[in-house]
């Protein structure tokens, strides 16, 4: 009986304190980085970064662009591409307000890299970290033609 009371306070208490105050609960990050916030900057417009397509034809070749990002630094990790594909940048971020003042920042170039592909399509997923707080990030999607 000793139990059965004291499984019944319990539970009473598990039910009070799960009360519903009508609002949603704050999302805490879980340290993982946040995919937001990165953008390509292309004719003094802001195109989010977040599966920006790159393309290279199969002769391969270099396409520069200019990534806006919170941090003050761009990291680029190149493990996991194969060889082919290599992305770096280039000089030094500059500080960038948008015309709109809607998003601050910096401003990197970045050129991206592909080597001749003599076999079929490739495909790759590039991370792109801006390491500020627990970082922000962008997938590009790099594609190239085969031959």
């Amino acid at each position: 009986m000793k139990k059965l009371m004291v499984l019944s306070a319990f539970a009473s208490l598990l039910v009070c304190g799960c009360k519903d105050n009508g609002t949603l609960p704050e999302v805490i990050p879980d340290g993982g980085f946040s995919y937001s916030d990165i953008y390509v900057l292309e004719n003094e417009s802001l195109i989010d970064a977040q599966d920006y397509e790159i393309g290279f034809p199969a002769s391969g070749g270099e396409v520069e662009l200019r990534i806006v990002h919170p941090g003050d630094e761009l990291q680029i990790p190149s493990e996991g591409l194969g060889g082919w594909l290599t992305a770096a940048s280039i000089g030094i971020p500059v500080k960038y307000k948008s015309p709109d003042h809607a998003v601050t920042g910096y401003v990197q170039d970045v050129r991206f890299s592909a080597l001749e592909n003599k076999s079929g399509k490739r495909d790759a997923v590039l991370l792109v970290i801006a390491p500020l707080g627990n970082g922000f990030a962008a997938n590009f999607h790099v594609v190239q033609a085969g031959r």
